[in-house]
């Protein structure tokens, strides 16, 4: 213990000495972007030197972008030709009516004319996708608050360092999240019908707001966050007339997400037909390996973690005995590969309490000094972040184990909207001491930790 708080209050003497030595960075938070790019160094290292298939369930990602290389069209459940994209669980990526393979897959397919390695060109996508964010986060101050909650965690760097769908879900909610929260952004200049709104803006609206709706089923969530703090955005901030026509703007937009939402589950639809949900239980039925099928249960081969609460598994025995919110905690903080590459036990101390100071600091100051928008903000982002944590614990109870901090992740883009929502209460030498610390304690889990111990593409 003594050891521990000797390493902290030194980390927090040389966060200190660097925030005052660069004072000039601080204001506007223009070390944000300074820190986004060292962070994006770390991605595209990693990028390049791991091996394929060390990260989570990377193979069957990348299968899935493949495919979308040389077709347009969703794939017919059970063609032989796209069984080796389904996994040990038997289900494919392909059937999750996610955009992102579609995108990523056509994006592979152009770069491939500069013949660089295939780890390289499948995994460009997502580094290009972080680059896009420190981008804004140079021009934009508020692409800048968006972002800091992106730097208290090397978990959501690493996502970006190799081909998977989450990396894309934080990208659009951070996109959403600034067209939310930026007064000057296409989004709000059209619903308060300032200045001329372009055909092309419109639908660039629309769309954005349409590929939420073909994120994976967590980010759902972060959807009706999104749409209740737009409507309390009209309904507190407008009067009367003009409250009116917001609302109808806010239709008339989700209306043309609808369209894209509708197109791309209509191919669905086309190619298989309407009962996707019987024929993809009958193909994991098939495809699964012998402990994950369902009907394995009846010979006692079934995976233990599966459908415990069907087998009687209390749901305190998740909780304490298989350590569910520890496990979700370290895997938020900086767990690589197949879970398999941790930091040591005084890094995940020192992050716990960092993360608990931090989170006290923020509502606690803006439930004290904050205005009602401000306050109802950020209730709205902690009861959805409550929620999201409550559905992912019920999934590892009732469905699969699965305690994997990935899954909280649309928390991120609620906490960047909450805080530029309210960064004017917010003490800014506080809340850059607190992030300075967070992100020095995350560079070196990534760098020395991460990297590190990946295994390596052999040269």
């Amino acid at each position: 213990i003594y050891w521990i708080v000797v390493c902290f209050i030194y980390l927090v003497l040389c966060c200190f000495a660097i925030v005052h030595s660069t004072f000039h960075f601080v204001k506007d938070f223009q070390f944000v972007p300074l820190f986004l790019s060292a962070a994006l160094l770390g991605i595209v290292l990693m990028s390049s030197v791991s091996k394929y298939n060390s990260h989570p369930d990377e193979h069957v990602h990348w299968s899935a972008i493949d495919y979308y290389q040389e077709n347009w069209l969703p794939p017919v459940y059970d063609d032989e030709k796209v069984r080796h994209t389904y996994s040990g669980y038997g289900v494919s990526r392909l059937n999750s009516g996610e955009i992102y393979y579609d995108l990523a897959g056509k994006f592979k397919r152009i770069i491939s004319v500069f013949k660089l390695p295939d780890h390289i060109t499948t995994r460009l996508f997502n580094n290009l996708l972080f680059a896009i964010i420190v981008l804004v986060a140079f021009r934009s101050y508020y692409g800048r608050l968006l972002a800091i909650p992106l730097l208290i965690s090397p978990q959501v760097w690493y996502l970006f360092s190799y081909a998977n769908s989450d990396a894309f879900a934080v990208f659009i909610t951070y996109c959403c999240g600034l067209q939310l929260v930026s007064q000057d952004s296409a989004l709000n200049r059209f619903i308060a019908r300032k200045g001329k709104t372009t055909v092309f803006s419109l639908l660039f609206i629309g769309m954005l707001l349409g590929s939420m709706f073909l994120l994976k089923k967590n980010y759902y969530l972060f959807i009706g966050f999104f749409y209740f703090i737009l409507l309390l955005h009209c309904l507190c901030r407008l009067d009367g007339v003009a409250r009116k026509k917001a609302l109808i703007r806010v239709a008339l937009i989700t209306c043309i997400a609808g369209m894209l939402f509708g197109v791309r589950t209509g191919l669905d639809y086309k190619v298989n037909g309407f009962d996707k949900k019987e024929k993809l239980s009958q193909l994991r039925e098939i495809y699964a390996d012998t402990m994950y099928r369902k009907a394995s249960a009846a010979t006692g081969e079934q995976h233990l973690h599966l459908y415990m609460k069907e087998r009687g598994v209390p749901l305190e025995d998740v909780i304490v005995k298989d350590r569910w919110f520890e496990k979700s905690f370290r895997s938020s903080f900086g767990q690589y590969g197949y879970m398999s590459i941790s930091a040591q036990e005084n890094y995940y101390k020192a992050m716990k309490v960092l993360g608990c100071i931090a989170v006290f600091f923020f509502f606690g100051a803006i439930l004290i000094r904050g205005g009602t928008f401000d306050r109802l903000t950020a209730v709205t982002a902690l009861t959805f972040s409550v929620t999201l944590i409550g559905i992912s614990l019920m999934h590892s109870w009732t469905d699969d184990f699965q305690a994997q901090g990935r899954y909280l992740f649309p928390i991120v883009g609620m906490l960047g909207v909450s805080l530029a929502t309210a960064y004017k209460v917010l003490n800014k030498s506080i809340l850059t001491l607190l992030l300075g610390l967070m992100f020095f304690m995350s560079l070196y889990s990534y760098l020395f930790v991460a990297i590190y111990h990946i295994a390596k593409v052999q040269v």
